[in-house]
Formats: structure tokens, C-alpha cells, sequence
């Protein structure tokens, strides 16, 4: 309970918070590329003014199994706050990531909500940069979705800075890493 978002389910940001490090530290051993990807759902206070508090909630509680439909087991699914959600797309860089944003985009805005009212969410991709610290990253990655939503919204903006293009190019030992 002390790692869910009680409304949808999701994992919470105080989790993200605790497992980050980790995930990072992981990433640069495994020379493996790490993402994340911001959603936002796009005129969340609309809905709210329009239908009330309890179809918001309806709204951000059906949101979930959307885009847990998308993403691999790998990947992991937070509720940022608000109608933010994170995608931490693990072994997957930021053109894998801009794929799946827009995959998420088109997906989300084709699911019939319950409240009769098409939904689109704006997306913010950053790959993570060898010894940046969380802050840092996410600050690039918030950037990136403040350009979606200047954009348009029901878009994708993406940070394309990285080093997953480096690791691919080095050369494989052939031995499993434990």
C-alpha cells in the first residue's frame, strides 16, 4: 500500500523516489539505456469543471489499464501527481521511447471513456545521461512535455539526448554479465 496510488493502482511517485537510484545504478552497469516518458492528461481541469471531481477520478482511474495495456512488464507505471503519469521504460532509449509516447497518445485517445468525452494526454520523453542526478532528468523531461502542450497537446516531445546510441556501437564480449 506504502508503494500504490490509492485512486488508479499505479505505482506512486514516493516509490519512484525510493527505487531510482537503483534502477539508474542498474542501467549504467548493464550499459542498458533508461527512459522515462511523462504523460499529461491534456484539459484535466475541463473535465473536472464539466463533470465533477468523481468522473476526474473515473477518468484518471481508467487511464491506467490503458496504458498498462501498452507498456512491457518491463516498464514501470507511476501516478506523478495530479493527471501526470510516468513511464519508466527500462532498456528502451529515447527513440524506442518516442514510439511508445505516440503508441500511448493514439491509444489513449481512441479508449471510450465512461464519461462520453474523448481524452488525449501530451508526453515529455528523456533518456537518462551518464551522472545525471534524477532532479536533472527530470527537469529535461518536464521540458520536453511543457513543448508537447505548447505544441498542441495529444502530442510527443522528446529530449533526444542520450548515450543508448554509444552503447549499441560498442562491441559485445559474447560472456553473460551476472
Amino acid at each position: 500500500l506504502a508503494a500504490t496510488d490509492h485512486l488508479t493502482g499505479a505505482w506512486n511517485r514516493a516509490y519512484f523516489d525510493r527505487m531510482i537510484g537503483a534502477e539508474i545504478a542498474r542501467s549504467d552497469a548493464e550499459r542498458q539505456p533508461l527512459t522515462l516518458v511523462l504523460l499529461d492528461i491534456d484539459h484535466f481541469k475541463e473535465v473536472n469543471d464539466e463533470f465533477g471531481h468523481a468522473k476526474g477520478d473515473t477518468v484518471l482511474k481508467e487511464i491506467v489499464p490503458v496504458i498498462q495495456g501498452r507498456i512491457r512488464a518491463s516498464d514501470l507505471l507511476f501516478r506523478w501527481g495530479g493527471e501526470e503519469f510516468a513511464v519508466l521504460a527500462c532498456t528502451r532509449g529515447h527513440r524506442g521511447a518516442r514510439t511508445l509516447a505516440q503508441d500511448l497518445c493514439r491509444t489513449v485517445e481512441s479508449h471510450d471513456f465512461t464519461i462520453g468525452e474523448s481524452i488525449t494526454v501530451s508526453a515529455g520523453v528523456a533518456e537518462h545521461l551518464a551522472g545525471e542526478s534524477p532532479a536533472d532528468w527530470f527537469e529535461r523531461l518536464d521540458a520536453a512535455l511543457y513543448e508537447a502542450k505548447w505544441q498542441g497537446r495529444n502530442r510527443v516531445a522528446v529530449d533526444a539526448r542520450g548515450q543508448s546510441d554509444d552503447w549499441a556501437r560498442e562491441p559485445r564480449t559474447g560472456f553473460l554479465k551476472l
